[in-house]
């Protein structure tokens, strides 16, 4: 077997495919909250993101997202509509335009946490105490080696 440095093709698959996994597992909830609320998919990852981080700045949205500012305006257009994210200027420098969460976001968002924290009750009630252990030092260890 040819091996990647130190770690062998089958462990990077077995890796990528747990991760795939748990990505789906929360796309599949936010899909869930997404539809209850009527919003896309991309106004619910801006939303998760300005009510976990506060307040940011558009261009650092587009940044954490890819997206070019055109587009995240299209977006943020909409959200507003919605009644979910408003835009404001900074009042350090008015040149800059900030995104945060109206009250109706925040609700969206909190119904989204509640739902996840069932789904989550639910799955880890299934899995014995040190198998719970050994799955959060497995995941904070591979989360402390990668710099967010």
């Amino acid at each position: 077997m040819i091996m990647i440095g130190s770690i062998d093709p089958v462990s990077v698959t077995k890796l990528e495919s747990a991760i795939l996994a748990v990505n789906h597992f929360f796309r599949m909830q936010e899909d869930f909250v997404q539809k209850r609320h009527g919003i896309s998919s991309l106004e619910m990852d801006i939303l998760q993101l300005v009510c976990r981080k506060g307040p940011l700045k558009m261009k650092e949205i587009a940044a954490h997202y890819q997206l070019k500012l055109s587009t995240l305006t299209s977006v943020v257009d909409k959200a507003e509509t919605h009644g979910i994210l408003r835009r404001s200027t900074s009042k350090e420098d008015r040149r800059v335009v900030l995104v945060e969460a109206e009250e109706a976001g925040r609700i969206i968002f909190a119904d989204y946490l509640s739902h996840i924290q069932s789904v989550l009750d639910k799955f880890l009630h299934k899995i014995p105490n040190e198998q719970k252990d050994h799955l959060f030092r497995g995941f904070g260890t591979f989360l402390s080696a990668y710099d967010f």
